[in-house]
């Protein structure tokens, strides 16, 4: 019994580093976005370390397991969903800023 409650402590730690980890992907696309359309090239550009990372973490893995490690095309489905986020984000504040209330 032991053993079973030692395992579903070490799945929920697990299943709460891979949503951080997921978090932070998103964040990353949004603050691109938001960047971009600020004028901010070079922190707009600096948002799409992840996916280049996803990449080579994909080539990594099927040249040394034979296939793709299942985390990478999850985090890349979750930066690209950042992306609107960001661009949500930003029409948000750029209405506010038009209609005086920020």
């Amino acid at each position: 019994m032991n053993t079973i409650a030692k395992a579903h402590k070490e799945m929920m730690l697990m299943g709460m580093v891979l949503t951080l980890i997921g978090s932070a992907c998103a964040a990353t696309a949004a603050m691109g976005v938001i960047n971009a359309f600020h004028g901010d090239t070079i922190r707009a550009l600096t948002s799409l370390l992840l996916p280049v990372f996803l990449g080579y973490w994909a080539f990594v893995s099927k040249r040394d397991q034979g296939s793709i490690d299942t985390m990478v095309p999850v985090y890349a489905c979750v930066w690209l969903m950042g992306l609107p986020l960001g661009l949500a984000v930003h029409m948000g504040r750029t209405l506010l800023m038009a209609s005086g209330l920020s």
